[in-house]
């Protein structure tokens, strides 16, 4: 794994939006009862209860709903590489409930990049907007972040296009979770043979594309299980330092605070 990534721990997540909390309360306190803008008490009635709303005319409390936003957003992140690791729960489970968790495990995924993604937009717009009414110096942004993530997570990205559009080419990936389904089950000797083929073909695309990628070899299914588990933890840290540093540049403030 990349050093220079932040760990996937709760107290990471909860500094970041403390930090980014702190900065607007601060500013806050500067001038109590500060009128809301037009734009900030739209954006946060996308968020709060309408019975709340009175209390958002004024920006004292808008601290608070971007703390809670950047936790949603990071508590999604830090759960994201379970999505690897759930099957090892099902083990057991009826043959039924293993194959329909092989559809869902794989559009999880990359639904849950796709839901970082615009939701962390739209937090950055929001932060951006409280900012400017409690006096604070911004500096947008929602473009740069979105196309640093699009970037990294363009893979993924694009099989969520492809699975949620049947005009789409298939990709390896979903033609391979197809052979869960139950279609082949009146002819297992058939079905065996198939799965098995398919199975060689994906082992040796492994070695010979991790090999070119610079990753230690896979030679066995246990190393492919590994780093499947490996990168969604890489993926994860990618997100939250991506985050991190839209939220802090957005306060132009240093990835360490001010």
């Amino acid at each position: 794994m990349t050093d220079d990534l932040p760990p996937l721990e709760m107290s990471i997540a909860r500094n970041l939006a403390g930090k980014v909390r702190t900065i607007i309360d601060e500013a806050v306190k500067i001038t109590p009862g500060l009128p809301a803008s037009e734009e900030a008490q739209k954006l946060v009635a996308r968020r709060m209860p309408p019975e709340w709303l009175p209390k958002y005319e004024v920006m004292d409390n808008y601290g608070f709903v971007v703390w809670d936003e950047i936790m949603t957003i990071l508590d999604r992140v830090l759960a994201y590489p379970y999505v690897t690791l759930y099957r090892k729960h099902l083990v057991h489970a009826p043959k039924d409930v293993i194959r329909a968790w092989q559809f869902h495990s794989h559009s999880l995924r990359v639904g849950e990049l796709y839901i970082v993604l615009d939701r962390t937009v739209e937090l950055l717009k929001f932060l951006a907007v409280v900012g400017k009414d409690v006096g604070l110096s911004i500096t947008n942004q929602q473009k740069s972040f979105e196309k640093a993530f699009k970037k990294t997570f363009k893979r993924h990205l694009q099989e969520r296009h492809r699975l949620t559009h049947a005009h789409e080419r298939q990709s390896l990936t979903s033609r391979t979770v197809d052979f869960a389904g139950g279609k082949w089950t009146d002819n297992e000797s058939e079905s065996a043979t198939a799965l098995t083929a398919h199975a060689a073909m994906l082992f040796e695309l492994f070695r010979e594309v991790s090999k070119k990628a610079g990753y230690e070899t896979m030679n066995t299914l246990e190393d492919i299980v590994t780093h499947h588990e490996l990168t969604a933890q890489r993926e994860a840290r990618q997100m939250l330092d991506q985050i991190g540093k839209a939220l802090f540049e957005t306060l132009n403030i240093g990835i360490d605070g001010p």
